[in-house]
């Protein structure tokens, strides 16, 4: 981890740390609701929002936010 957050500063990048364990694929990135528990083949699916994911993308987008991942109740 140290040479990732040595190459961000280098290149005016932001490194930002998540814990292994925050549910990022299963977090509605559009209204920050934690869905239930999905088998690994299922790569996509709609929350009860009505947004639909693709797991990766989604965790992408739930992994880096501007305040972080940091609270249980996300952005609701």
């Amino acid at each position: 981890m140290a040479m990732l957050e040595y190459k961000a500063v280098r290149h005016g990048r932001t490194f930002t740390r998540v814990d292994r364990w925050f549910p990022s694929t299963r977090t509605c990135s559009d209204c920050g609701v934690i869905g239930e528990k999905l088998p690994l083949d299922i790569r996509e699916w709609t929350c009860r929002c009505g947004a639909r994911h693709d797991r990766d993308v989604n965790a992408a987008k739930t992994s880096w936010r501007p305040d972080g991942p940091t609270d249980q109740r996300l952005w609701s």
